[in-house]
């Protein structure tokens, strides 16, 4: 513990500080997996019901949706994609897919449905639960590259590769699927793949992806990678516990550490997680570290107890905060150097 209080006194300066028009509002529902770092330097944030995506001045571009079922309304907004020309946004409750203009205007609804989208610098997976059994032990796999199209009438069409790979791993079966989500960077040929659970990159290259394909879903898979040497990390328990209290569930979802994102920052790599905060043991602090190619920290890691990790942009990590000004709530956007 006293290495975690080490890390807390040198908490690394922001480069720069962003605020965000809200437009005086509470957004709500925002976690480290709604919010939204875009190739183009822009951010996005969902609440529940909307998408608000503002440019990297913070100067508000479209506040999309609104609560319902009906067309261009949304029970529980989940993931979201701006492609440049237009947004993509799946309703996790809906399991749909609504499609909008540039100018937020709503265009078309699709069934399909992704859990989540993984962009590298080649292509665009999503991760596909349809083979997941949530009640048995099975390890499917469930990246799948997709090709997309969508028309000037909001018409989406998508075409997933046959072939799925990266099954779950029986860690994630463990917990009964609930932690799915997905980080890939794609260099030299091979995908560098991390999930919520385990400071472990797994390493993918097309012999592994075949190998994997040859199994089935009941089948574990080995797959070679680097353990990280996160400090303070502290591993996943093997089950849920039994039904307790609110505030015991609480205490236990915040006694262990997760992963929150994992990308490239320039040759090295850079990875988010949670640890255990005695001090508050009803939040969790986090860090972001710089990772070389042994899988070793590098340089001094940025330390925060808000806030959620978006990305990386121009080598700069990017970190959405909300916050409590005069009665008011803000937003922010501060960036940091590793």
């Amino acid at each position: 513990m006293a290495s975690l209080l080490l890390l807390i006194v040198s908490l690394v300066v922001p480069l720069s500080e962003v605020k965000l028009d809200n437009k005086g509002r509470y957004l709500g529902g925002i976690d480290a997996s709604r919010v939204f770092l875009n190739p183009d330097g822009s951010v996005m944030a969902a609440s529940q019901y909307q998408l608000w995506h503002w440019d990297a001045q913070g100067n508000l571009i479209n506040v999309i949706g609104d609560k319902g079922e009906g067309p261009g309304e949304f029970t529980l907004l989940g993931e979201a994609l701006w492609t440049g020309q237009y947004y993509w946004i799946i309703d996790g409750s809906l399991i749909r897919s609504s499609i909008f203009s540039a100018q937020g205007e709503f265009l078309g609804v699709s069934p399909v449905f992704f859990r989540q989208f993984v962009r590298t610098q080649e292509r665009l997976l999503v991760i596909d639960m349809s083979r997941l059994r949530n009640y048995n032990l099975n390890y499917p796999p469930v990246l799948v590259e997709v090709d997309y199209n969508i028309d000037s009438d909001g018409r989406l069409s998508v075409r997933k590769s046959p072939h799925a790979w990266r099954k779950m791993t029986p860690t994630q079966t463990k917990l009964k699927g609930n932690f799915k989500l997905l980080w890939v960077v794609e260099r030299d040929g091979r995908f560098l793949v991390m999930d919520q659970l385990e400071p472990r990159v797994q390493i993918y290259d097309q012999a592994t992806i075949e190998a994997e394909r040859r199994l089935s879903d009941d089948d574990e898979f080995e797959v070679k990678g680097m353990t990280l040497a996160l400090k303070d990390f502290v591993p996943a328990p093997d089950r849920w516990p039994a039904r307790q209290s609110f505030h015991k569930m609480r205490l236990w979802w915040n006694s262990w550490s997760r992963i929150t994102w994992f990308g490239a920052l320039h040759d090295d790599l850079a990875v988010a997680y949670t640890v255990p905060n005695a001090a508050d043991p009803d939040n969790q602090k986090q860090i972001v570290a710089r990772i070389d190619g042994n899988g070793q920290m590098v340089g001094e890691p940025v330390v925060f107890e808000d806030g959620y990790v978006m990305g990386v942009h121009d080598n700069r990590v990017y970190v959405f905060y909300e916050d409590e000004e005069k009665q008011e709530f803000v937003y922010k956007i501060r960036t940091y150097e590793l």
